[in-house]
């Protein structure tokens, strides 16, 4: 049994009076969740839901009076009809703080560009008339405190609060170009700063889906590509084998050494001796390596630039709670892994446990 079967269960053994149907109801609280989500989420005052919030307020105010009837008067099955009671009256206590969040979303606004607000008809005619009440007893308020502590302190020609010089107004005014988010329900051209701007779906169809799936999976196997890269530059390239992990092990019968294992067996050696450089010698060596050095370095910071880069977006990738998202960064950090996996031992490269371990 889910929620909406517990309502019905309730309304049924209580007898509730339908006086609008369940459709036009669930039309007005989905109305208003919008309305809210809407009011939160762009900088400027909209237009007020008068008639939407005072058909919601008439019925929750109607519905409080019965389960406080109803729970003073409860029929037979006690125990039953006051569980019901208390799921709906969560249910109401939804749809109050939905209604008060809107609410004070609003005033927040009006605070905060209320002088802004009474110069333009076109914004006032967005308040309701309690709204207009409030913003002009606050502006009220708000100048006696001003003219108390300092504007009465200052010249008659500083005390303007609407001033604009230079092209500077002193006006607070909604941020217009602050970035807000769009949720598309469906494929819909708009025009926005005379602009023809197509909002399209998120990936709602199979076809568009996949090929998300396929973009991630691909991110994934170009992650594991560039650190391939950088360890195939540090052994093959730069013949750099002194960053290497040294595990001793006993000698191994395995095919004759490469000119690149001879490398790598000396600088093994060159690891185990004492280091008889002058602490001065380190640092020029440090700052001053050479063109070549530099060179190198540079590529380096390349490829840890783009490793840094697209580990952090398969993150958020992974990181958006969607299913399908989580799964390619898997299968593409798995594959990749263990393709290039496949592609060292081919080529030679992270051997870095010694010359033939890799390989056995």
């Amino acid at each position: 049994m889910d929620f909406n079967d517990i309502l019905q269960d309730f309304e049924n053994e209580v007898k509730v009076p339908k006086l609008e149907s369940d459709q036009e109801r669930s039309d007005d609280v989905r109305k208003l969740t919008n309305a809210w989500i809407q009011e939160r989420a762009v900088p400027e005052l909209l237009p007020y839901e008068g008639d939407l919030l005072d058909r919601l307020l008439n019925r929750v105010r109607k519905q409080l009076e019965f389960i406080e009837v109803n729970s003073i008067e409860l029929p037979k099955h006690e125990g039953e009809i006051k569980l019901l009671l208390v799921i709906v009256e969560n249910e109401l206590d939804r749809v109050q703080f939905v209604i008060r969040s809107y609410v004070r979303t609003r005033l927040t606004k009006i605070d905060e560009f209320a002088i802004f607000l009474r110069s333009s008809d076109e914004e006032l005619a967005k308040l309701s008339t309690n709204e207009t009440v409030y913003m002009e007893k606050h502006l009220e308020l708000l100048m006696d405190l001003y003219n108390r502590q300092f504007l009465s302190n200052m010249p008659v020609e500083l005390q303007a609060l609407d001033e604009v010089a230079a092209g500077i107004s002193m006006v607070d005014q909604p941020d217009y170009d602050r970035p807000v988010f769009i949720k598309c329900r469906r494929n819909k051209e708009v025009i926005i700063d005379d602009e023809e701007v197509e909002l399209t779906q998120n990936a709602s169809s199979k076809a568009s889906a996949f090929g998300i799936f396929c973009v991630i999976f691909f991110t994934c196997f170009a992650f594991r590509a560039f650190i391939f890269l950088g360890a195939y530059l540090e052994q093959r390239v730069f013949h750099n084998y002194t960053n290497s992990v040294i595990i001793d092990k006993e000698d191994c019968t395995c095919d004759p050494v490469s000119d690149s294992d001879q490398k790598f067996q000396a600088a093994t050696k060159a690891l185990g001796a004492p280091i008889d450089k002058s602490f001065g010698q380190i640092i020029k060596e440090i700052c001053l390596p050479g063109m070549n050095e530099v060179y190198k370095d540079v590529i380096r910071l390349l490829v840890a630039f783009v490793v840094s880069m697209l580990g952090y977006a398969l993150m958020l990738a992974a990181m958006s709670f969607f299913i399908l998202y989580f799964f390619a960064v898997c299968l593409g950090l798995a594959f990749g892994e263990v393709f290039f996996n496949r592609l060292a031992i081919v080529l030679g490269v992270n051997r870095s446990v010694g010359p033939c371990t890799g390989l056995h």
